[in-house]
């Protein structure tokens, strides 16, 4: 569930960057967007582990030196595992959500602005009931493909004790 809100909120945020803004290097982001298909999650769970392990993790080391007050972060545990597995499957929810929002047709949230909605109340009421289906269908699949995960949990939650179905299943 939580790797399913982390890519949800990152795929969503992405589509509606790259499709309704004209932010500059647009077609960059893109291929930016899908790339975690391309890559093997091995080898992203590896990274990830040497970027933020609790000990020696690149980013915590440099985390800890800035702000020694605040805890460092554990990529392996559940919350640090479904990070990682929701970055690689961002990608989906991203495809879901580009596509709806390409093929919806703009002449409805411009209705909705001439007759004196603003942006929020036409994002509640107009573009976030058209992308519904695709919101869900892109949930629902990342939700799958999660659950049948086991590269990722393996390697940054088997040393730390932390098992999933999958790795329970191999154990």
């Amino acid at each position: 569930i939580w790797s399913s809100l982390f890519a949800c909120i990152l795929g969503i945020s992405i589509g509606w960057i790259t499709t309704r803004t004209n932010v500059p290097f647009r077609r960059q982001i893109e291929y930016l967007a899908v790339s975690p298909i391309f890559l093997s999650p091995f080898m992203g769970a590896i990274a990830w582990h040497l970027l933020a392990n609790e000990r020696v993790g690149i980013l915590n080391v440099m985390f800890q030196n800035i702000f020694p007050f605040l805890p460092s972060f554990n990529i392996n545990s559940m919350l640090g595992i479904s990070f990682v597995i929701g970055i690689y499957h961002s990608s989906y929810i991203y495809l879901f959500i580009s596509g709806a929002l390409k093929s919806m047709d703009p002449s409805l949230e411009e209705a909705a602005m001439i007759s004196g909605a603003g942006h929020v109340k036409t994002t509640l009421k107009v573009t976030l009931p058209l992308m519904l289906p695709a919101i869900l269908s892109g949930i629902l699949l990342v939700f799958v493909l999660a659950t049948e995960q086991f590269v990722i949990p393996a390697v940054l939650g088997w040393g730390a004790g932390f098992h999933v179905l999958t790795t329970r299943i191999y154990a």
